[in-house]
């Protein structure tokens, strides 16, 4: 049985690489709270390029990292059921000699 996605509940960079978007920018958010860091994700939300929306030459994505998404009062129980590189980060030792980063 075929399973139909909901585009809109998909970050855009998922379903495609942008290959005609020129220019990226990454900026950092850091919130010390659960409640800082809910703010800001209640304000970047409505402005996601969903998967089944795109178009113009600009997208927006977000990601966090296991911290971050501690930081937001996620269980520990849920953030366990990640990959153990995304829960060890970037800074864990020899990632970046894995990731051919040095």
């Amino acid at each position: 049985m075929a399973v139909k996605l909901d585009l809109d509940d998909i970050q855009g960079l998922i379903a495609r690489g942008y290959r005609t978007l020129p220019h990226a920018r990454f900026t950092i958010f850091a919130a010390h709270d659960a409640a800082g860091g809910h703010a800001l994700l209640s304000w970047l939300l409505p402005r996601i390029t969903p998967a089944g929306r795109f178009a113009g030459n600009s997208a927006l994505h977000l990601a966090y990292t296991a911290d971050g998404l501690r930081r937001l009062g996620l269980a520990e129980g849920v953030i366990a059921g990640f990959s153990p590189q995304f829960i060890e980060g970037m800074t864990g030792p020899n990632r970046s000699r894995f990731l051919g980063d040095v």
